[in-house]
């Protein structure tokens, strides 16, 4: 099956993602009512980690899905002095989940209005071959939680997927406010009762991909070089 090409008007869309520093605000769909120690709080929405279960914990205002990089959000004085909050998870799960979400799930989004049916019918190799054209969709997580800064490189609060059972403790210990009881589970892709096999051959190409994803995050690779 031929893999879907993003558009070259698409790949002008990619520019947008440095706007709001360009111009020096921070999109609202990132401001959290948060202050800790009178630094405003900011949350970082990586796709397919939890994002809108966070949106809605944390109580931001602005419902709307925004997956800005952490480099065209911020500038670098607003990025030092306020608190960042990002999670991330597992690079293959990732990718899984997204393949759940955008190919087997019921997602008619922005990539289904570009690619349509060659999406929904793609396999997971035609779909990493798209998705890799789609850096604001699933690239490297370092995208949202990290930013070009030798006194902050990283954001404040770095959160786990498969550790979001203490996260409520997690964020109250960092001073952070939540609207909810407990952590909200949004938007999760369904999993289908047989597993996805992952070819080998796909398995090193998702490693060499989100390499510095695994050496940053210190999560296991799925297979031994």
């Amino acid at each position: 099956m031929k893999t879907p090409s993003r558009s070259a008007a698409s790949k002008l869309e990619l520019l947008g993602m440095k706007i709001p520093k360009a111009f020096g605000f921070v999109p609202s769909q990132l401001k959290l009512p948060n202050t800790v120690n009178e630094q405003r709080a900011f949350l970082m929405h990586n796709p397919k980690a939890a994002g809108t279960s966070l949106k809605e914990a944390l109580g931001a205002p602005d419902k709307r899905t925004l997956h800005i990089w952490a480099s065209g959000a911020f500038r670098r004085t607003v990025w030092e002095t306020s608190v960042v909050i990002c999670a991330v998870r597992d690079p293959v799960e990732r990718f899984l989940s997204g393949y759940r979400y955008h190919v087997q799930g019921s997602y008619k989004g922005y990539l289904y209005k570009q690619h349509g049916v060659a999406l929904k019918s793609a396999d997971l190799q035609s779909y990493f071959d798209c998705i890799k054209q789609y850096p604001d969709y699933l690239g490297q997580q370092s995208l949202w939680y990290s930013y070009p800064s030798t006194s902050k490189p990283i954001c404040d609060v770095l959160l786990r997927l498969e550790e979001s059972e203490g996260w409520k403790e997690q964020l109250l210990a960092a001073g952070l406010r939540l609207s909810v009881d407990s952590i909200p589970r949004n938007n999760r892709s369904l999993k289908p009762d047989v597993r996805i096999d992952i070819p080998k051959s796909l398995l090193i190409n998702l490693t060499d991909y989100y390499a510095e994803d695994y050496d940053k995050l210190d999560y296991a690779k799925p297979l031994s070089f």
